[in-house]
C-alpha cells in the first residue's frame, strides 16, 4: 500500500526499504518528535534557532534545504524523549526554542540550567534534575548539530559525546576544536584526485555519512577491519552559521572563529563543484541516504586554498586522511584502473596488461586454428 498524505502526516524514511509515516508539525506548540511538514515551518524554526531566512539563500546557493537537518532533528528528539518523554522536560518545538534563547547568551553552565529550571516545564521524571540537564543538552544539539552530553538510558553512539558540566558552552567547544600546535613546513597539496569520490572507490576507504560536527573527518577501523572516514555532509546548516557569524546573541558566535568556514572549505574540497563526474555521483547517493544536496554546491578552491597549512581546525584529521588515501594500494581491477594518484607510474602496468591480454588472444586464436587443423585432417573434404 502506498502512503497517503494528509495535513497531520508527512512521509520519513528511514533506511531500508521500510518506511513509516509520522505526524508533522505545523506550530510551535507541536511535539518535537513531529518534523515540520512545511517549508514555512521550517523557515520559521530557522529563524527561531539561528536567525536565518532560508529563502533568502546567499550565493552560489540556490536554495537552503532543511530535510536533512529535520531527520537529524527527529531522530535526536526521539533519541531523549524515550519511555513516553520520562527522561526529558522539552516536549515541543516552542521548549527548544526558548532554550536556545538562553543559550546563546553564552552563560556559565549552572547559570544557563538555572534558567531553564525557571522555565518550570512539566516533568514527568522521577529524577527531575537528570531531566533538566538532558534538556539542555537536547537543546544543544538541535541547535549546534554537535552532540553534547549522554542519551539518557540510552546509547550516544560510535564516539563518546563532549560533557558541558561546567562553565561557558562556548569554552566546550573552543576546547574541543583546538587549534593545532604544530605547522607543517612542507608544503602538502590536496590535489584534485583527493576527493570523497575517489577516497572510497580508488583507496576503498568507506565514508559513513555523519551529522555530529565534532565527528568530522575522523578516521578510524571499523569492526569489519575497513578503514572509515566520517564526513558531515550539513552544507545548509554551515552556510546559516556561517551568514550569522557576525549577528549579536547568534547561535554561530558559539563556535570558535573561523570553525564554520573552514569546515565549508572541507566540503569544497571533498566535493569540488566543477568535477561534474563527482557531483553526479554524490548527488545519487544523496537522494538515496537523505543527505544535504548543497555538500557538492560549495565555493570553488583556488589552488593556493588546497595547500595543508590553509587548514586550521582540520589540519591533523585531513592528513591522516591523506596519508591513508596515498597509502592504500588497489585490491580490485576497478580501484587500480581509476587510481590516478600515481600519474605515469600506472602506464607501464597498463601497457603490461595490454600485452598479457593481447598474448592471450593471439594464443587463444592459435589454440582455434591448431583445433581446425585437426579436425579437417581426420575429416578430409570430400
Amino acid at each position: 500500500m502506498g502512503i497517503s498524505l494528509s495535513r497531520n502526516t508527512f512521509p520519513f524514511y528511514y533506511h531500508g526499504s521500510q518506511s513509516t509515516t509520522l505526524k508533522y508539525s505545523v506550530n510551535f506548540e507541536d511535539s518535537i518528535q513531529w518534523p515540520p511538514g512545511s517549508p514555512q515551518f521550517r523557515r520559521d524554526i530557522a529563524l527561531r534557532l539561528w536567525g536565518f531566512d532560508i529563502f533568502k539563500p546567499p550565493l552560489p546557493f540556490t536554495s537552503i534545504d532543511l530535510r536533512a537537518y529535520v531527520r537529524y532533528q527527529t531522530q535526536q528528539a526521539d533519541l531523549f524523549a524515550h519511555d513516553a518523554g520520562q527522561h526529558v522536560l522539552v516536549r515541543t518545538h516552542q521548549h527548544v526554542s526558548d532554550i536556545a534563547e538562553i543559550l546563546k547568551e553564552n552563560l556559565d553552565w549552572s547559570q544557563a540550567r538555572e534558567r531553564v529550571r525557571l522555565k518550570n516545564y512539566q516533568s514527568k521524571s522521577q529524577h527531575p534534575d537528570k531531566a533538566l540537564n538532558a534538556s539542555l543538552n537536547l537543546a544543544v544539539r538541535l541547535m549546534l548539530m554537535v552532540e553534547i552530553g549522554e542519551v539518557p538510558n540510552g546509547f550516544s553512539g560510535n564516539t563518546p559525546p563532549l560533557l558541558w558540566e561546567g562553565g561557558k558552552l562556548s569554552h566546550v567547544l573552543t576546547k574541543h576544536f583546538a587549534l593545532p600546535t604544530t605547522h607543517f613546513q612542507e608544503q602538502v597539496s590536496l590535489g584534485k584526485v583527493f576527493t570523497a569520490r575517489n577516497i572510497e572507490r580508488i583507496a576503498g576507504i568507506k565514508i559513513r555519512w555523519t551529522s555530529n560536527l565534532a565527528d568530522h573527518l575522523r578516521l578510524f577501523d571499523s569492526d569489519d577491519d575497513e578503514t572509515v572516514v566520517n564526513i558531515f555532509h550539513h552544507a545548509s546548516f554551515l552556510v546559516m552559521q556561517q551568514e550569522t557569524s557576525l549577528v549579536p546573541n547568534s547561535a554561530a558566535i558559539l563556535f570558535p572563529r573561523g570553525l564554520i568556514e573552514e569546515t565549508l572549505r572541507t566540503l569544497a574540497l571533498l566535493f569540488p563543484r566543477s568535477n561534474k563526474a563527482a557531483a553526479a555521483w554524490y548527488k545519487r547517493i544523496a537522494l538515496k541516504e537523505h543527505l544535504d544536496l548543497n555538500a557538492c554546491f560549495c565555493p570553488q578552491l583556488r589552488a593556493e586554498d588546497r595547500q595543508i597549512n590553509k587548514f586550521e581546525f582540520w589540519r591533523e584529521r585531513l592528513v591522516l586522511l591523506k596519508q591513508a588515501f596515498d597509502e592504500a594500494e588497489p585490491n580490485t581491477w576497478s580501484q587500480w584502473w581509476h587510481d590516478k594518484r600515481r600519474g605515469v607510474h600506472r602506464y607501464p602496468l597498463l601497457l603490461a596488461a595490454a600485452a598479457l591480454l593481447l598474448t592471450l588472444i593471439l594464443g587463444l586464436i592459435q589454440v582455434i586454428e591448431g583445433a581446425l587443423q585437426v579436425y579437417e585432417a581426420f575429416h578430409p573434404p570430400k
